[in-house]
């Protein structure tokens, strides 16, 4: 389903090393830190940001090795109901983040506005059989298609 919803967006793609990891050893430790140099290396030239949003941007100085990697990270907020400076004064009241450091956090803060839909709103209309046939908000067209072709989702 992944694979129809990105098929045209340009430069999309599905990585899926960290799977293959999992799968080759499911004991061992996953860290950002080792996924991030893993997808930079594999794709060299290409963008180095990240997108996080608030919550994981005030948890990044508990990651492991984070000073490797936090400056490639886009924080997106919901234009609505995040406020960049708020984000900045609890960022500051960590007591992590120099003054410098703060300033690129802000630099690379994204608002966006938020989307009406939502995985349970989507399986309720799949649910309505009368509701099936007009495009679901929030599914692409193909995806929906492909649920519906394969009976997912339905009661």
């Amino acid at each position: 389903m992944l694979e129809l919803a990105i098929e045209s967006i340009p430069n999309a793609f599905i990585w899926t090393g960290e799977l293959d990891r999992a799968a080759e050893a499911p004991e061992s430790p996953s860290y950002w830190c080792e996924t991030w140099v893993t997808i930079r290396e594999s794709r060299a030239g290409a963008p180095d940001r990240f997108l996080i949003g608030a919550d994981q941007a005030l948890s990044m100085h508990r990651w492991y090795r984070y000073e490797q990697f936090w400056r490639d990270a886009i924080i997106v907020l919901r234009d609505e109901q995040d406020d960049p400076d708020s984000l900045i004064d609890d960022l500051q009241a960590l007591g992590v983040w120099t003054i410098d450091d703060l300033e690129h956090w802000r630099s690379l803060i994204v608002q966006v506005p938020m989307i009406d839909a939502s995985s349970t709103s989507i399986r309720s209309s799949l649910a309505a059989p009368e509701r099936r046939e007009n495009p679901i908000a929030g599914l692409d067209d193909r995806v929906q298609k492909y649920i519906l072709d394969n009976g997912l989702y339905l009661p």
